[in-house]
C-alpha cells in the first residue's frame, strides 16, 4: 500500500491536473482506495489516507475526499471468507505425515513468510508505534535488534491519520463484512476534518458502487458536495 500511496496516487493526481488545466480535483476512494490517502493497516481509501497524511503538498490539490466504506484495519472483519483468511498461523501451515505432505491449506492460502514477529504481534506493534509519543521507543527497539544508525533510518512509511487535513465525506454500511461499523467508529476519531458523515444500516461493502439505490441515496449527495466545494 505504501508504495502505491507514495508514487501511484501523486502520479495520478498530477497527471489529471496537468491534462485538465485544473488546480485541484475531487478524490473518491472505496475500501482500500481510501487507505492510500492515510496510513494504517488496511487499502482505494487506504491509499489516499497514506498519501494525503504524508504529503501536504499533495493534500493541497484535493478539494474534497469522498471515502466510501473506508478500510482502516482488519480487526473486526466478519463473514466466512475473511474469517478463514485470518485463522491462526498454526492452522495455515503445511501438515506433514511421515514423508507425505498435505498442503491443503497452503494451496488455498499460499506459503508463510519468515518474520521476527507473528501476525498478531505485528498488528499490536503497528498500532502502538503509530502514536507520536511511542514512535521514538519503537525506533530504539529496531536499533536493539539490528544495530544503531538513526540518521539512516527510513521512516517515510510512518504517518498518522490525524495529519490529514483534507475535507472528508464518509459513507459506511451496516452490513459491511469487510469494514463493519466497529471499524468505522475507530477510524472516525482519527479523521480531523469530516464535513459529511452518513451510515446506511442496510448496505454491504459493495453497495456503494453496485447498489441499485446508490444513485439516489449517495451519488446525488456527492454531486451536490462537489458543487459546494468547487
Amino acid at each position: 500500500f505504501h508504495e502505491m500511496a507514495m508514487y501511484d496516487v501523486p502520479a495520478m493526481v498530477n497527471f489529471i491536473l496537468q491534462h485538465t488545466g485544473q488546480e485541484k480535483l475531487f478524490y473518491i476512494g472505496h475500501a482500500q482506495g481510501n487507505s492510500l490517502g492515510e496510513w494504517e493497516q488496511g487499502a482505494g481509501c487506504a491509499k489516499s489516507f497514506i498519501a494525503f497524511s504524508s504529503m501536504p503538498h499533495l493534500a493541497e490539490k484535493i478539494n474534497l475526499f469522498f471515502a466510501l466504506a473506508p478500510l482502516y484495519t482488519f480487526h473486526h472483519v466478519e463473514g466466512p471468507v475473511l474469517k478463514i483468511a485470518f485463522l491462526p498461523d498454526t492452522l495455515l501451515k503445511v501438515w506433514r505425515c511421515g514423508d507425505l505432505f498435505l498442503p491443503l491449506l497452503q494451496i488455498i492460502f499460499g506459503t508463510k513468510q519468515l518474520t521476527l514477529v507473528g501476525r498478531k504481534e505485528r498488528a499490536i506493534i503497528a498500532k502502538t508505534c503509530s502514536n507520536t509519543l511511542t514512535a521514538e521507543v519503537c525506533e530504539n527497539e529496531i536499533f536493539l535488534i539490528g544495530g544503531y544508525n538513526k540518521k539512516n533510518l527510513n521512516i517515510v512509511g510512518v504517518s498518522r491519520i490525524e495529519d490529514m487535513t483534507v475535507p472528508t465525506a464518509l459513507w459506511s454500511g451496516g452490513h459491511d463484512w469487510v469494514n463493519p461499523p466497529p471499524e468505522t467508529r475507530r477510524l472516525l476519531f482519527r479523521i480531523t476534518n469530516i464535513i459529511h458523515l452518513e451510515h446506511f444500516p442496510d448496505w454491504n461493502h459493495f453497495d456503494h458502487h453496485w447498489g441499485k439505490d446508490a444513485p439516489q441515496r449517495m451519488y446525488r449527495q456527492i454531486v451536490n458536495l462537489m458543487d459546494k466545494y468547487s
